[in-house]
Formats: C-alpha cells, sequence, structure tokens
C-alpha cells in the first residue's frame, strides 16, 4: 500500500487544521458520522497477532492501513484492519476475505502482494507488501498531467496486471487512480481487490440488484 506525501510547505493553515472528520477526501467522502468516529481510530504502537503497528497510513470505506513490522522475519508490511463497526456484517467479511482470497491467487511484479489474512485480537487483519511511492491520483496532483511516453508505460503496467488477473479468473472492478500505486523506482503495483469477482464453481454475491460496483 503507498504512503500519502506530505502537504507541501506554504499551504493555508486554515486547512491543514481542518478536522480530519471535515476533510474530504477520497477515503471518507461521502461517509457517515459513524464511519468517521471509527476512521478517527488508531492502533499505532499495538500489535495485532506477530504484527506491531507503527503508525497509521490512512482510512478507507472497510477500513484502516497501517505501516506495520512482522515482528517474526523483520519486515515491514502494510497491514489492513477490518473497522471494528463491520465485524459482524457477514457481506463486508466476506468481501474482505474475497479481497485477501483475490490477492493470494495472484503473483505479479504489478500486483500488490499479500502475506498473510485471517483473525488475531479480537480483529479481522491482512498483511500486505508495503509500497514506498503514492498512488497515481496524488502523483497527478503533485506533478501534474502526466506526459505521453510516462501514460503508456503506466498503462502498460495496470494492463499487464489486469491480464495477469483474468487469467486467473479474477475481475478487479475497481481500478481507479487511488488503486494504482507507483513505486520509487517508477514501477506499477494495482492494489484493492476489494470489489474483485472470483471465477468459482459456485460465485459468492456480495452485491445487490440495481447497486453500481465501484467508483462513481
Amino acid at each position: 500500500m503507498a504512503e500519502h506525501p506530505k502537504a507541501p510547505k506554504g499551504k493555508p493553515a486554515e486547512r491543514t487544521a481542518a478536522p480530519a472528520d471535515r476533510v474530504e477526501t477520497a477515503a471518507n467522502r461521502g461517509s457517515t458520522t459513524g464511519s468517521n468516529k471509527e476512521r478517527a481510530r488508531d492502533l499505532s504502537g499495538t500489535n495485532v497477532g506477530e504484527f506491531l503497528l507503527l503508525r497509521k497510513l490512512g482510512s478507507g470505506g472497510m477500513g484502516e492501513v497501517y505501516l506495520a513490522q512482522q515482528v517474526s522475519l523483520k519486515r515491514e508490511v502494510a497491514l489492513k484492519v477490518l473497522r471494528e463497526d463491520l465485524t459482524a456484517d457477514e457481506t463486508a467479511t466476506k468481501r474482505f476475505a474475497v479481497e485477501a482470497e483475490a490477492a493470494a491467487k495472484l503473483t505479479h511484479t504489478n500486483i500488490v502482494q499479500i502475506y498473510a489474512f485471517g483473525p488475531a485480537d479480537g480483529m479481522s487483519y491482512m498483511a500486505l507488501e508495503y509500497v514506498q511511492g503514492m498512488n497515481l491520483r496524488d502523483y497527478v496532483a503533485k506533478k501534474g498531467p502526466a506526459n505521453a511516453r510516462f501514460a503508456v508505460k503506466v498503462m502498460e503496467q495496470v494492463a499487464a496486471a489486469l491480464h495477469h488477473a483474468a487469467e486467473a479468473g479474477i475481475v478487479h472492478r475497481d481500478i481507479k487512480p487511488d488503486n494504482i500505486l507507483l513505486t520509487r523506482k517508477g514501477e506499477v503495483k494495482v492494489a484493492d481487490f476489494g470489489l474483485a469477482r472470483l471465477r468459482v464453481d459456485k460465485p459468492v454475491n456480495l452485491t445487490q440488484t440495481g447497486v453500481t460496483m465501484g467508483t462513481p
């Protein structure tokens, strides 16, 4: 998962000082008050299983993401923790499991890898490859529209990732700039298979009639 860059110097104080639950971001846009309270949770400094949570990287509709250390292997990972209020939600827990299962089926240089998944200390989590860099949305916001050569390079790598997933019977269904991560070396990593559809003998229906999946 990617870490968001720090706000540039000189940004008006009233914006940087705005309460977290009043700032509209890709993570909290359209969320409810209850969700904002949940996203205010910060587990930094605690342990989830064998993972020590170092600092919070961000929040999303399903939960929080932390930079963590896998103690047994002494490596950094991105630990995604399911929101506490969703642990009893059957659809949410199934979708979380589908995301983990989809990622586990895929081994590709342009797809974020999963290392572990399961319950621990009363929480559901998945440990993912930690990508040092930023997502494509933040890259464009910081540097402006990409030139044609760079854009083609990104699209080729995204296409390679999606082709590999398709060969494994997996459709991502939520490709957007936020889910396209760029490493410091310019390598592309496709992330977040939370809305993926897996080709199985008996499909798991996690959607409702008339509901559009993905980001509008």
